[in-house]
C-alpha cells in the first residue's frame, strides 16, 4: 500500500467518524427541541402574558366548531415593532416554532373586540393554516352591506364590527379549515 494510499484512507475515516458525531448531535438537537427541553428553542407551554385571555378564547371556539389545534401549546404571542402596514404577523420557523408577532403601539389604543379580532385572525393564519379572503358582501347585502366576508380579510377589523357580527366571524373562521 502506498503512503498516498494510507493518507486518503485516515482522512476518510475522520471524517466518517465527523459525520457520525455530527448526525448524533443533530438527532439529540431534534429531540430535546420537538420535547421542549432545548433551553429557549421550543419553549414548551408558551407563557403569552395579557395575549392569553383571547388565545383561549380560540381554543374553546375551535373546540366548539370541533377543531383541532393539536400542538399549540409552544405557540408565542408577544410584542413587536412592525413595519408601519402592520398590526400583527405570524411566522413559522422550524426551530423557532411559530410565533405571533403584535405592534405594541397599535394595541394599546385597540378596544377588546379589536384585539379578540386581531389574535383570532393571526392564530387563523398560525393554527388553522388560513390564508388571507379579500372580498367584501355586496353593498346591496341586507345584513352586512360592504363588510369583509371573512375574519381573514386583509385589514384590521373594529371592534364594533367585529362584535356586532362575532358569530358569523367565528363560524366562518373554524368552518373553512380543512379538518
Amino acid at each position: 500500500m502506498s503512503v498516498h494510499n494510507a493518507g486518503a484512507r485516515a482522512v476518510a475515516q475522520r471524517f466518517g467518524k465527523f459525520i457520525r458525531e455530527t448526525s448524533r448531535a443533530l438527532l439529540l438537537l431534534g429531540l430535546l427541541a420537538n420535547n421542549g427541553c432545548g433551553g429557549g428553542i421550543n419553549p414548551g407551554l408558551a407563557d403569552r402574558g395579557e395575549f392569553e385571555v383571547y388565545f383561549q378564547r380560540f381554543l374553546t371556539y375551535a373546540a366548539e366548531h370541533k377543531v383541532s389545534t393539536r400542538g399549540d401549546d409552544g405557540l408565542r404571542i408577544e410584542f413587536s415593532d412592525l413595519k408601519s402596514t402592520e398590526v400583527g404577523r405570524c411566522e413559522t420557523g422550524f426551530l423557532s416554532g411559530r410565533i405571533v408577532y403584535i405592534d405594541r403601539t397599535r394595541w394599546e389604543v385597540m378596544v377588546d373586540g379589536s384585539r379578540e379580532a386581531l389574535i383570532l385572525h393571526e392564530l387563523g393564519h398560525c393554527l388553522l393554516g388560513r390564508g388571507h379572503v379579500s372580498t367584501k358582501f355586496p353593498e346591496e347585502d341586507e345584513t352586512m352591506p360592504g363588510l369583509p366576508r371573512s375574519l381573514m380579510y386583509p385589514l384590521a377589523m373594529s371592534g364594533t364590527r367585529f362584535n356586532t357580527h362575532k358569530k358569523y366571524y367565528v363560524d366562518e373562521l373554524f368552518s373553512e379549515v380543512d379538518l
